[in-house]
């Protein structure tokens, strides 16, 4: 873990001046090569601009943290608004479809989608209504049929949810963790080299 560390990231040994010296698009390109260019290259322009985002105040911060809860928490939000947004548009077609209307429906609700939803329906998948597991298959995105990626996504809601109430927040070695699923174990990767089949046939562009 170690070397993938420093080789993604300045680490902490590293010094403040040479933090200083590092220019947003050398942290863009880090971010890039990291995750692997086709992957990088098939998120939403936003998804991307949150991610680097996330990255740089890492880069920037990461120095002077502590061992409070708090901080780690904040900057995990960062990583976790990029993955919400870029999972909720490729949702979308399972969003817009009638049988997830009526499934929200018969559970009384009419809420906006979010990471949660999402992890809702991963965790569920199996006692869903037929309609519903066949539009998440027919316009869901393919990584869903990943065991190992949805297995990822339920751990990483587990720490988004405790980030995002401060109860009991997020240390330091948890946040690394995060960092660990998202990159280095590839979660990125998963998610940015699978379609739904709806977006292979007709070329459907994100945002």
């Amino acid at each position: 873990d170690s070397l993938w560390l420093r080789s993604l990231v300045p680490s902490q040994q590293r010094t403040g001046a040479l933090l200083a010296r590092e220019s947003k698009s050398d942290i863009e390109a880090r971010l890039r090569d990291s995750i692997g260019v086709a992957f990088w290259m098939s998120f939403t322009p936003s998804t991307k601009t949150m991610l680097l985002e996330a990255e740089i105040q890492y880069s920037r911060c990461h120095l002077d943290l502590g061992t409070t809860i708090g901080e780690h928490g904040s900057l995990a939000m960062g990583y976790f608004k990029a993955l919400e947004h870029e999972l909720v548009s490729q949702w979308s077609g399972v969003f817009g479809c009638d049988a997830y209307v009526e499934y929200q429906k018969s559970l009384n609700r009419r809420e906006k989608p979010t990471l949660g939803t999402i992890e809702h329906l991963c965790r569920r998948q199996a006692r869903l209504p037929d309609e519903l597991i066949r539009s998440i298959e027919v316009v869901g995105p393919s990584w869903v049929s990943n065991e190992e990626a949805r297995g990822m996504l339920l751990r990483l809601v587990e720490f988004r949810n405790r980030a995002a109430h401060g109860s009991p927040g997020l240390y330091a070695g948890e946040f690394q963790t995060i960092r660990r699923i998202l990159f280095k174990d590839g979660f990125l990767r998963m998610i940015g080299v699978h379609q739904s089949g709806e977006r292979r046939a007709h070329g459907k562009d994100r945002d």
